[in-house]
C-alpha cells in the first residue's frame, strides 16, 4: 500500500489507542512462540499482479531460498522470521478478502504445483534458522475476488454515513473496502479464513508466526459502529490465531493490543516513557517509517533498531541490482539489528539528559550516549560511529562481530569470557559463508582489528571451538590457511595398490606385501635421485582397496612379513623404514563409501547418514569389485560425531599418521554422481552441497588439527568448493577444469594431468610439452600397480621417463619459484634446463651440486650450459641410473670446460652428475 495511506491510516489508530477497561501497563502478557527482541523479522516481496491479470514475478520460492542462505551467512545464523509477500494468487493485494491459492509463478522447475514448491521452501528454510510464514490481509476486499459478493451480501464490508460501502484505497488498479471485523467474526467468516489457510498450508503451525498488513480497525458509519469496538473484534481474531499456536504481528503500533502482538514493521511514535516501561519481548518493533516525520528518530538509537531488510533483497521491485544486495544487506544488519539484539538482553533503566544530550542507562552497565554514538559496557567501548565490536550473544561459541563503514583501526578491550584466550580467529563474514583471514594474538586483553569499509568479522577464539565450515578464500591471502607440513609441490607424489578385495569382498588380491613394498620405495627412490617422496599406501584396510568402508578400525593381515604377528605390525615397519628412502609411507583413505558387509553398515542406515531417496530407501551407487557401494553424507555423519570417532580410532591405531603428517581421501567428492544433476547426497536428508562441503571443510580441519594435511583426487570434480588453501595437492590435475584460475603450487599442486595405458593398467602421465603450463599446472609421476603386471612392474618400466620428463622439471620450477611465485621461468630459463625431450637440470634438494641429464630419444655431440654456480666447476662424476632402479653406475668422472659440458646420450638414458669442488 502506498505511503501516503499509512500516514492517513495511522493517525486514525490514534483515536483508539485508549480503550476503557483495559490498562496496557498491566496487561498479561501471551507467552509467544519467539523473543521477538532476539529475532530478526523480514519480509521478502515475491510478485504482483501486471496489468495484464497475469504476474510480475521478481523471486520465485527457489530463489528465495537462495537468498535466504545468503542471508543467513551473512547474519551468522541469527534466528530469523521471514513473511513472504505476494505469495497468493497472482501476487501482492491481489483477490482479498481470499487467500486460498498459492501463486502459480512462483513454483519451481519440476515440482507439481506452487503449493508443493512452498511446502518445499517452508521445511528447507529451517536450515538456515529462518522461519518462513506469510504476509497476509485481513482487512481489505477487491471487487474481483472469489469471496467479493459473499461478503457483500452478509455484510461484512463497512459503510460510510450514506451507506455506501468504505474505500481505504486503490491497489493495483482496484479499489479496496474496509471489512467490517465485528460482522465477519460473528458469521465465522474471519475464522473460515484462518482455517482454510491453515489447511492448505499445514506447517503455519509450525512457523508458529503470521504478519497481517495494514490491519487497521476504523469507525463504521453506516451502522454507528465506533472504532473502538472495532478494534475488540480485532482482539478476538488475534486470539484466534493464537488458539492455533501462531503469533500476529502487523504493521502499524496498536497499544491496545500490547501482550497480544509481539511485533510491529513500524514502531514510529514510541515515547521514551513507553520504551522504559515496556521491556522489548513484549512489544518491540523495526525501523521506524522516515515518512512520519515528527516521531523522535534518536530512539533509535538509544534502544537499539531493527531492520526492514525487505527493501534490499534483490530483484526490480527494489531497484536493488543482485551486485549491490550484499553490501546493504550487511550494513543494515550490522549497523542496526546487532546492537539492537545487544540491548534487547539488557534491563532499560533510565534516560538522563534532554534531546540530542540524551544517554541510556541499562543493566550490567551499559550506557548508550547519542551526543557521540557511543555504547559501553563499563569502560569497554562497543561502538562509537559507525564502528562496533559487539558480542555475536546468538552464537555459542563466545564470538564478537565487528564492522566499520570506513576502513579503520580498531583497539578493542575483551571481555572476561576471553580472560584465558591468547589467540584469536578472524573470519571474513559474506553471503557465501565464512572465510578464514587468520589469527591475532591478543595482547594486554586486546584486539587490534584492522577493520576494511563494509566487510564485517567474525572474532573467535582459536581453538575454542570444533573445526568451522567456513568457506577459505585463498585469494585474499595467497597463502595457504594453514601452513602444510609438507612441501607437495617439491615432492614426488605417488600410490601403491597393494592389495585389492576378491569379488564379493571376503578375501584378499594381493600384488605386494609389505617386503616387496619397500624394495618397490628402495628402487624408486634410486630412480628419482632421493628425490622427497610421499606414496599413499591403498589395500592396507580391512580386505583391500574399497573394502568395508566406512570401518577403519581393521588392517589387511594378508600383507604382513613373515617375522610379523599382524597386518599392523607389518604396516608399521614399513612406515619406518621407508624413511631411510626419503620416503613418507601414509595410507589412502575413503570418506564417501559404504558396503553392506561393513561393521558400520546397519548403524550408518539406521541413522540416516547413508544416502536414501526421499521415500527414505537407501541409493545404490557404484559397483566395485562386485560389490555396490553406498554415498553417505559428510555434514550427517559429522554432525553424530561419527567421523570424529573413526579418525580418531585410526589415529589411536596407527599414531605413526602423525609423524607422517599426510593423507590421501579417496573419493571426497560433495555430491554423488549417481544422482546426475542434483548436486546432492542424500536426497532424503536434503541437504545442499555447500552444507555437506562446510563438513568436508570440518573434515580437513580437524585432520589438521592432529598434524595432518588432507590430499584428494580431484579439486572441482563434483564439488561446489575445491577446498583450495585446505586440501594440500590433488592426484589428478586436469586442465583448466580443476583448476580454471592461476593457483600458485605451494597452495594447490597434482601428481598428474591424465592417464595413460601403463602396464596395462593405470598409471598417472604427466605431459608436460609446454614449460609455461607445465610452470603453472604441475604434475609429478604417479605410478600405480595393476592388477596382473607384477612382472612388467617390476622393472619399473617407463617410471625413469616420466620421472626425468615431468618430475625433476616440476620440482626444479616450483623451487625456482618458490621466493616469488608470480613470476614463471622464461623461456630462456626453461631451454637451459629442457629442449623437447632432453632434460639438463638441477637436482635442488640435493645437498651437493647435482645435475640430471636425461634424453628419451637419444642424442650425439649436445652442448648443455650449466646454471651459474657450476662456473668454476671442472668436472663431475657421473652415475647412470638403471632404468629399473636396481642401483647406479658409477661411470667415472666428465670434464666441464667454461661451464658447458658436451654429451652423447642413448634413448632412455639418464645420468646423475656430482660436481666435484
Amino acid at each position: 500500500m502506498t505511503t501516503n495511506f499509512y500516514k492517513f491510516s495511522w493517525l486514525l489508530t490514534l483515536f483508539i489507542f485508549f480503550i476503557p477497561g483495559r490498562n496496557i501497563f498491566y496487561a498479561q502478557s501471551h507467552q509467544f512462540n519467539y523473543d521477538y527482541s532476539q529475532t530478526l523479522v523480514i519480509k521478502m516481496f515475491l510478485a504482483d499482479p501486471d496489468k495484464q491479470e497475469g504476474t510480475n514475478v521478481y523471486c520465485d520460492f527457489g530463489k528465495a531460498l537462495d537468498l535466504i542462505r545468503q542471508a543467513d551467512n551473512i547474519t551468522l545464523g541469527v534466528p530469523k522470521i521471514i513473511y513472504l509477500v505476494g505469495w497468493q494468487y497472482r501476487g501482492h493485494d491481489d483477490l482479498y478478502p481470499a487467500f486460498f491459492e498459492v501463486n502459480p509463478a512462483l513454483k519451481r522447475p519440476g515440482d507439481t504445483n506452487a503449493r508443493e514448491s512452498l511446502l518445499w521452501l517452508m521445511k528447507e528454510a529451517r536450515k538456515y534458522h529462518t522461519a518462513v510464514s506469510l504476509h497476509i490481509n485481513m482487512t481489505d476486499a477487491y471487487e474481483n475476488s472469489p469471496l467479493w459478493k459473499e461478503y457483500v451480501d452478509n455484510d461484512l464490508i463497512s459503510k460510510n454515513a450514506d451507506g455506501s460501502l468504505m474505500v481505504i484505497g486503490n491497489y493495483n488498479g482496484r479499489k479496496a473496502y474496509q471489512i467490517n471485523y465485528r460482522n465477519e467474526w460473528e458469521k465465522g467468516y474471519a475464522q473460515m479464513r484462518i482455517d482454510r489457510l491453515i489447511e492448505l498450508l499445514p506447517p503455519l503451525k509450525e512457523a508458529g508466526s503470521i504478519h497481517l498488513d495494514a490491519w487497521i480497525a476504523r469507525e463504521n458509519k453506516g451502522e454507528y459502529e465506533s472504532n473502538v469496538l472495532e478494534a475488540k473484534y480485532q482482539e478476538k481474531v488475534c486470539n484466534y490465531w493464537r488458539s492455533k499456536g501462531i503469533d500476529v504481528t502487523s504493521e502499524w503500533v496498536m497499544d491496545y493490543m500490547t501482550g497480544l502482538v509481539p511485533y510491529y514493521l513500524h514502531f514510529n511514535h514510541r515515547t521514551q516513557q513507553d520504551y522504559l516501561r515496556i521491556p522489548a519481548n513484549l512489544l518491540t518493533g523495526s525501523h521506524m517509517n522516515p515518512d512520519l516525520q515528527n516521531s523522535d528518530f534518536d530512539l533509535e538509537f538509544l534502544f537499539g533498531t531493527s531492520m526492514y531488510g525487505s527493501n534490499l533483497f534483490p530483484n526490480p521491485y527494489n531497484k536493488v541490482p543482485d551486485a549491490e544486495c550484499e553490501a546493504l544487506f550487511t550494513r543494515d544488519f550490522y549497523l542496526n539489528f546487532v546492537q539492537y539484539y545487544y540491548l534487547n538482553r539488557m534491563k532499560r533503566l533510565r534516560v538522563e539528559g534532554e534531546k540530542k544530550g540524551r544517554v541510556a542507562y541499562f543493566s550490567d552497565s551499559v550506557k548508550v550516549s547519542i551526543a557521540d554514538s557511543t555504547i559501553f559496557e563499563n569502560n569497554r567501548q562497543l561502538r562509537k560511529g559507525n564502528t562496533l565490536c559487539f558480542p555475536a550473544l546468538w552464537r555459542s561459541d563466545n564470538s564478537l562481530v565487528a564492522f566499520s563503514e570506513k576502513k579503520t583501526d580498531l583497539i578493542y578491550s575483551l571481555p572476561d569470557s576471553w580472560k584465558n584466550v591468547k589467540v584469536a580467529g578472524v573470519f571474513l563474514i559474506s553471503k557465501s559463508g565464512l572465510m578464514r583471514k587468520g589469527e591475532i594474538e591478543i595482547l594486554n586483553n586486546q584486539l587490534k582489528l584492522v577493520l576494511s569499509a563494509g566487510q564485517p568479522l567474525l572474532i573467535m577464539p582459536a581453538g575454542s571451538t570444533e573445526p568451522s565450515g567456513a568457506y577459505y578464500d585463498w585469494t585474499i591471502t595467497k597463502q595457504p590457511e594453514r601452513p602444510y607440513f609438507l612441501k607437495y609441490d617439491q615432492s614426488i607424489v605417488y600410490q601403491l595398490i597393494l592389495a585389492m578385495k576378491s569379488k564379493g569382498g571376503n578375501e584378499s588380491r594381493v600384488f605386494l606385501n609389505y617386503a616387496q613394498a619397500l624394495d618397490v620405495i628402495r628402487r624408486f627412490d634410486i630412480l628419482t635421485c632421493g628425490a622427497p617422496k610421499i606414496v599413499y599406501l591403498c589395500g592396507a584396510q580391512n580386505n583391500g582397496h574399497d573394502s568395508k568402508y566406512p570401518y577403519w578400525g581393521a588392517f589387511n593381515d594378508a600383507l604382513k612379513r613373515p617375522e610379523d604377528k599382524t597386518g599392523l605390525d607389518g604396516l608399521k615397519w614399513l612406515m619406518a623404514e621407508a624413511r631411510k628412502y626419503n620416503t613418507i609411507v601414509s595410507l589412502q583413505l575413503n570418506m564417501l563409501d559404504a558396503y553392506e558387509d561393513s561393521p558400520l553398515y546397519n548403524e550408518y542406515v539406521e541413522k540416516d547418514i547413508i544416502c536414501k531417496d526421499k521415500q527414505g530407501h537407501v541409493i545404490d551407487g557404484p559397483i566395485w569389485d562386485g560389490q555396490v557401494s553406498h554415498p553417505i553424507s559428510y555434514k550427517k555423519e559429522w554432525d553424530l560425531g561419527l567421523a570424529k570417532k573413526r579418525i580418531d580410532l585410526l589415529l589411536s591405531l596407527l599414531p605413526e599418521l602423525k609423524e607422517s603428517h599426510a593423507v590421501l581421501i579417496d573419493c571426497f567428492i560433495t555430491w554423488s554422481p549417481v544422482l546426475g544433476d542434483q548436486h546432492v547426497i542424500s536426497p532424503y536428508l536434503g541437504y545442499t552441497s555447500e552444507q555437506e562441503a562446510e563438513a568436508q571443510r570440518k573434515i580437513i580441519r580437524y585432520f589438521r588439527d592432529q598434524g595432518i594435511d588432507v590430499s584428494d583426487e580431484y579439486y572441482r570434480s563434483n564439488r561446489v568448493d575445491p577446498f583450495i588453501g585446505l586440501q594440500a595437492s590433488a592426484a589428478t590435475l586436469n586442465a583448466p577444469n580443476d583448476i580454471d584460475t592461476y593457483v600458485p603450487p605451494h597452495l594447490a599442486c597434482g601428481w598428474a594431468m591424465s592417464y595413460g595405458n601403463k602396464f596395462g593398467g593405470q598409471v598417472g602421465v604427466a605431459l608436460m610439452n609446454d614449460p609455461k603450463g607445465f610452470s603453472c599446472l604441475t604434475g609429478t609421476v604417479n605410478p600405480w600397480l595393476a592388477p596382473g603386471v607384477k612382472e612388467e612392474f617390476a622393472k619399473m618400466h617407463g617410471l625413469l621417463d616420466l620421472f626425468c620428463i615431468a618430475g625433476a622439471p616440476f620440482i626444479w620450477c616450483n623451487h625456482w619459484r618458490e621466493a616469488d611465485d608470480t613470476k614463471q621461468p622464461s623461456e630462456a630459463d626453461w631451454n637451459r634446463v629442457k629442449q623437447g625431450n632432453d632434460i639438463c637440470i638441477p637436482l635442488t634438494w640435493k645437498k651437493e651440486k647435482t645435475l640430471l641429464v636425461y634424453s628419451r630419444d637419444g642424442y650425439s655431440g649436445k652442448t648443455w650450459i650449466f646454471p651459474g654456480d657450476w662456473k668454476s666447476v671442472k668436472s663431475a662424476t657421473s652415475y647412470r641410473i638403471l632404468p629399473d632402479g636396481s642401483n647406479k653406475e658409477d661411470f667415472g668422472t666428465v670434464e666441464i670446460k667454461d661451464g658447458q659440458i658436451t654429451l652423447t646420450l642413448k634413448p632412455g638414458e639418464a645420468f646423475e652428475l656430482v660436481a666435484i669442488e
